[in-house]
Order: C-alpha cells, then sequence, then structure tokens
C-alpha cells in the first residue's frame, strides 16, 4: 500500500542510526508528486548504514530527494532510489551533498560518505532522470545511475562535484545498471582517481 501523507525524515547533528535510513516505508511507498504531497530525507548526523531515498522491499515513489548536510556522516552507500528490486521511483531522484553553511563557510567535520554514492537504487529502477551534486564533500565513488544490474534509470543522469574530494572514481552511469538515456558529468574544482562518461559495470 501506499501512504498519502507528507513524509520528511530529519536526523539531525546529535543523532546516531546504526542501520539504515529510507524515507520510504518497508513495503509502502507515497502517493503523489513533490508538489502536492512533500518528502525528502535531511541527514545532518551519523548513519552507520545506507541511507536510501526511496522504500526498503516494496512501495513506489513518484519523486525522492536526500540531502546530506553540514557534517553528516554516512557510513554506509547513498542512494536516490530504493533498496529492492520490487520497489521503484516512477519520476525523478535528486541527491544533495554538501559541507556548505548559510554564512558561507564550511562545517567542520566536512560531509563525508564513507561508501558510495548513487542516483539510482541499489536494486531499485528509477523511471526518470537522476540528479547528484556534491559540493565540498568526500566519498569513494560517485555514480549517476543505480548499483545493481535491475536499477536501471529510465531517463538520463546529471552529476555535477564542485570541490568535492573522491578516493576513487566517478561515473555518469550506474555500477551494474544500465542508462538509458544521456550520462553528463561535471567536476570544477574536485579531486578523483578517473571520471567515466559511462558506468562501470
Amino acid at each position: 500500500t501506499n501512504s498519502t501523507t507528507q513524509v520528511f525524515v530529519w536526523i539531525y547533528k546529535n543523532a546516531l542510526i546504526y542501520s539504515d535510513v529510507f524515507n520510504g516505508g518497508n513495503n509502502a511507498g507515497i502517493a503523489g508528486d513533490n508538489t502536492t504531497l512533500p518528502r525528502a530525507i535531511y541527514l545532518k548526523g551519523i548513519v552507520n548504514g545506507n541511507v536510501y531515498g526511496g522504500c526498503n522491499r516494496g512501495g513506489t515513489m513518484a519523486e525522492t530527494f536526500v540531502y546530506c548536510l553540514e557534517g553528516a556522516k554516512v557510513l554506509g552507500n547513498v542512494y536516490g532510489s530504493g533498496f529492492g528490486d520490487t520497489t521503484s521511483v516512477t519520476g525523478d531522484t535528486y541527491v544533495n551533498i554538501s559541507s556548505a553553511l548559510d554564512d558561507g563557510s564550511l562545517s567542520n567535520p566536512l560531509t563525508t560518505i564513507s561508501g558510495n554514492v548513487y542516483g539510482g537504487g541499489a536494486a531499485a529502477p528509477v523511471n526518470g532522470n537522476t540528479v547528484v551534486e556534491l559540493t565540498q564533500a568526500t566519498a569513494q565513488n560517485v555514480f549517476g545511475g543505480g548499483e545493481g544490474e535491475t536499477a536501471l534509470v529510465g531517463q538520463a543522469t546529471n552529476v555535477t562535484l564542485t570541490e568535492a574530494s573522491i578516493s576513487n572514481d566517478i561515473y555518469g552511469g550506474g555500477d551494474a545498471a544500465p542508462v538509458t538515456k544521456t550520462t553528463t558529468v561535471t567536476a570544477s574544482k574536485t579531486k578523483a582517481q578517473n571520471v567515466y562518461g559511462g558506468g562501470r559495470g
């Protein structure tokens, strides 16, 4: 079943989550688009597991928004979509990871993703577009697409990095997941080993 209420997940700086964070439900999605039914994750604390913009095992989301801000720390991966291959995002996903503060300074420590960042899902597909933005933040690898083979992106991906520090590589496509249309990568004052317009798999 799908929820019919607004869903915001706030993880404040003094919060520690031992496992995963989902914007959607375990087996339930969120009906409607973001205009009529706003939904987003706002993370400023610590997550020992993964962060998912979508659902866990079932349910659909029309759009997803994930914000990791102001010194947030994720020990696992960040996904724009969900975990399982029976859940999906029917529209677009948006992932924003930033250390910038409102006054123009940087958080101390910087926003850090110890794992990878994906515009798509672990196994969950995205029917629309994905947008991934990293500003003055760190991660292992960055993918515009999804992780597993079923985590298809049905439209385009757009990856933008500004003064980011990536330990390994940047991909416009997915890990093992395909992207149907165009991929775009824009990097400014960013450190990484390699940049690929396509995927890794």
